[in-house]
């Protein structure tokens, strides 16, 4: 259980290393180095991608498992994520009458949480060599 609780705390440390570095990355592109909003936000997310994908991998979760495999699997993730806090976001504020803040933050939380199990036992899971996750199964 102490390990699951350092996890966990080196995931959070990660994901807030992460999103400091995405604001400064933004911020900086679009306001200093002038480049267009387009080319500044997926120059952002695509280095804050490998930055946090690097960190989760061999800090967060120590894993040595192959980089095709899990890069894919954080892939995916982040994309589903990215998805879900969008629309949960959205509902939030229409239905539930959540602030764009409390919603945003709300969201990006559940999400963060499902996205430390989903890492934890998919993306960066160990297993022996023979094991297969349940998402390999026939």
């Amino acid at each position: 259980m102490k390990s699951l609780s350092h996890k966990f705390l080196r995931f959070f440390i990660v994901g807030t290393t992460c999103s400091t570095l995405f604001f400064a990355t933004y911020f900086f592109l679009l306001h200093f180095a002038k480049l267009s909003l387009s080319v500044t936000t997926v120059l952002t997310y695509s280095i804050c991608f490998f930055v946090g994908y690097f960190l989760q991998r061999n800090f967060t979760f120590r894993a040595r498992g192959v980089h095709g495999k899990s890069v894919l699997r954080y892939l995916a993730l982040h994309s589903f994520a990215m998805i879900f806090v969008y629309f949960t976001t959205q509902r939030m504020e229409t239905v539930y009458g959540f602030g764009p803040f409390a919603a945003s933050l709300s969201a990006t939380a559940i999400a963060g949480i499902v996205s430390f199990v989903i890492s934890l036992t998919w993306v960066f899971a160990e297993r022996n060599e023979g094991d297969q996750s349940l998402l390999e199964r026939p």
